[in-house]
Formats: C-alpha cells, sequence, structure tokens
C-alpha cells in the first residue's frame, strides 16, 4: 500500500464520517479516522495558499500532508485570490492532489472565515480546521500555535517548561473532545537541531506529527514520530500474547512480567499497524512520481 492509497484510504473514511446522519456510525468512522491520521501524517508542510507556483513541489516532497495556508501567511488583499488558487488546485492534476491536504482556515472571527469554509470544503480537500476540538463533530485534529499563544502573555516560546506545559494541556484537550493534536513548526529552518529536540519533546505527550515550514525540516519530522522499532515489537508481541490469552478466555494477562490489560492492547494493536502502514508508506515513495 502506497502513499497514494493511504492517503485515499483516509479520505474515503473522512466522507463516510461527513455523511453519516448515525451517532453511532459518526463515531466509528471518527475512530477510523483517527487511526489512520496517526498512520499516516507524521509530517505537514505549509505553503502559503498565495504563492500556487508552490503547489506541486510542496506536493512532490517527502511530506506527508500539504497545509494549504490561507492565513498568517496570505496578506489581506490575497486572501480571495488564495482561496481560489487552493480550491482549483486538486482539480488542476488530473490525478487530484496525490497527499493529504490540509487548510488552514482564517480565524472564526474574520470576515474571510465563512468564504474560507464554503469555498475550500466544497473544493473536496480534507479540512482539518484549528477551531475548537468540539466545534462540529467533523473535526478531526488540530495544531497548537505557540507564537499566538504565549507571545501575548510575555511568554518566552524558547522556554521548554512553559512549551512542555501547554502541549501537555492542549494534549489532553484534544483527546477529551477525541481528536489528534499536531505540534507547531520550529520558526528557524537553519536550526535542525532545536527543530528536532522540539518535535521529540511533542512526541512525549502524544502529538501525532509535526507542522514543517521548509523541505528540511520534513525528513526530521518523519523520522521522529514515526513508529520506533523497539516499539513495534514490543506491541506485536503485546497482540500475540493478547491472541493467545483470548483463545484462552483471559481478559488481563502477564507477558515478559508486565500486566496487560485492554487499553495497552488496544494501543498496541494500534501502533503495530501504524509500524506496517508506515514501512509501505516509505517504501511507496520510491515509487512515487514526480510532481508536474
Amino acid at each position: 500500500m502506497d502513499r497514494y492509497t493511504l492517503a485515499g484510504e483516509f479520505r474515503r473514511m473522512l466522507l463516510s464520517l461527513q455523511l453519516s446522519d448515525s451517532p453511532a456510525d459518526r463515531q466509528v468512522a471518527r475512530r477510523s479516522c483517527q487511526t489512520s491520521i496517526f498512520m499516516v501524517i507524521c509530517s505537514k508542510l505549509s505553503v502559503a495558499g498565495s504563492r500556487p507556483e508552490l503547489f506541486a513541489k510542496a506536493v512532490g516532497s517527502a511530506v506527508d500532508a500539504v497545509s494549504f495556508d490561507t492565513e498568517d501567511a496570505v496578506a489581506p488583499e490575497r486572501k480571495d485570490d488564495a482561496r481560489a488558487a487552493i480550491a482549483s488546485y486538486p482539480r488542476a492534476r488530473s490525478g487530484g492532489c496525490s497527499k493529504i491536504a490540509i487548510v488552514r482556515a482564517n480565524g472564526c472571527a474574520t470576515p474571510w472565515f465563512g468564504r474560507d469554509a464554503g469555498g475550500l470544503v466544497e473544493s473536496g480537500l480534507d479540512v482539518i480546521a484549528g477551531v475548537i476540538a468540539t466545534a462540529d463533530p467533523r473535526v478531526m485534529g488540530h495544531q497548537i500555535g505557540f507564537a499566538g499563544l504565549l507571545l501575548p502573555l510575555g511568554i518566552d516560546r524558547r522556554a521548554a517548561n512553559a512549551l512542555q506545559v501547554m502541549r501537555a494541556a492542549v494534549r489532553l484537550a484534544a483527546a477529551e473532545a477525541g481528536i489528534t493534536e499536531y505540534d507547531a513548526a520550529f520558526p528557524d529552518m537553519r536550526s535542525p537541531e532545536p527543530c528536532r529536540a522540539g518535535a521529540e519533546a511533542a512526541r512525549q505527550p502524544g502529538y501525532a506529527g509535526k507542522n514543517c515550514i521548509h523541505p528540511s525540516q520534513i525528513a526530521i519530522a518523519n523520522e521522529v514520530f514515526a513508529p520506533r522499532a523497539d516499539e513495534i515489537k514490543l506491541a506485536s508481541r503485546v497482540v500475540a500474547s493478547a491472541s493467545e490469552a483470548a483463545e484462552g478466555g483471559v481478559q488481563d494477562f502477564v507477558p515478559d512480567g508486565q500486566p496487560i490489560d485492554a487499553p495497552m492492547i488496544e494501543h498496541a494493536r494500534a501502533v503495530a499497524a501504524a509500524g506496517g502502514r508506515h514501512d509501505a508508506t516509505v517504501s511507496g515513495q520510491a515509487q512515487e512520481p514526480n510532481a508536474p
């Protein structure tokens, strides 16, 4: 299963979520989408919607998802042009947009939000809005932003302890809403090590991936947020032991001296599946055609 198939699978599940009228069906579709996001998106590259000449390059990179920005990266007088360029891009490509496409819409209190929500959702893009997590059942995830959150409060955005407190608080809110959380972009593209340190810090409280503002940051995000060999090995062992225990009618069991219960089994299954899909995605990159 290559990158295109994974992205297409995610879109189909998202569509089932949007079209379902049943709360129970929506919950199943939401859980499927969350798992797929965890499996597919480790890196997300931002590109200004007012720079359509960069769209193909972004889509042709090794990033998992492309975030088309209509907010901070676009001047007020270019908002309409950016929206039109983003909406028309999937149709302009014969095969559609080959990556998971995310739109960063303008804030709901701005005069552009309504036009963003209408024009861009209708374009067929997978919109993951950065609005309140529980605003709508279709919201599947959001991304923390440190500049807008910390600077007005006089908090140094370089203070690691402050960032981690904020990450944990937002991650818990996302978990309560049942959605996925992504880390903010690192603003200095010339400093790969601090970027990696920030990604590692975000991985600890369970962030699924990281926004990138330059292609040089993509490999860092992909490497940090992908399932690791020791995690996959342990998860596979737990899943196998759980299957053996279930055959014997046992709910809780103790492999390798560590008690295992239902939440740990569910997490192990997700990690094992994510590891398999990550391997398939990586192998599919070699077959990925060049963007036009």
